[in-house]
């Protein structure tokens, strides 16, 4: 998230430009924005599990080792779609720094990990 945040406030002077003159659209920019950071999506995660999971010792399968990878990946997605909105939204880098933990810390406190589990009611 905050990769995408410290380069989305430097191009949008250029895109702003760019959108002007009708060179393209926003929604063409977003894809080609999305579709370049894909391979360091991928390719981070797949590096940090093949050395982590069997480390750890977590179950032995490939079903099991893809399904962890989708998480990884997903969230990995998610934090990077809510970098380009942090950095979008906001008029300047030093703005969009400020915003960008406060939103980590909601989606930390909302995740569920801090639910006590005495609280939990069976179904």
């Amino acid at each position: 998230m905050f990769q995408v945040i410290q380069v989305f406030p430097q191009e949008k002077a250029i895109f702003r430009r760019e959108h002007q003159s009708g060179f393209y659209t926003t929604l063409p920019y977003y894809f080609s924005k999305v579709f370049s950071e894909l391979p360091l999506v991928w390719i981070y995660p797949l590096v940090f599990q093949a050395i982590c999971y069997y480390m750890v010792g977590l179950q032995m399968g490939a079903d099991k080792f893809f399904i962890l990878f989708a998480v990884i990946v997903m969230s990995k997605v998610c934090a990077l779609f809510t970098g380009l909105a942090v950095g979008s939204a906001a008029p300047t880098f030093e703005i969009a720094s400020l915003i960008a933990p406060m939103i980590m810390i909601l989606y930390l406190l909302l995740s569920g990990l801090y639910i006590n589990l005495d609280n939990i009611r069976c179904i």
